[in-house]
């Protein structure tokens, strides 16, 4: 049996399952909750992007 502080990568989805604490955009830190996670489309290949919600959703 695996301790629970070891990391995962069996993940059934391609996006992270935990955040790296910064927003992608303007590197502001986010945490698991606060961040908003989306998939664009690369030339290369789909990129999971990791934003605020500042970031995500406008600034108002």
């Amino acid at each position: 049996m695996q301790s629970p502080t070891t990391e995962s990568s069996s993940s059934p989805h391609p996006l992270h399952d935990d955040v790296d604490g910064r927003c992608d955009f303007c590197g502001c830190a986010v945490n698991r909750e606060t961040a908003v996670q989306r998939v664009e489309r690369r030339d290369e290949g789909p990129e999971v992007v990791v934003l605020c919600a500042d970031c995500a959703f406008g600034h108002d």
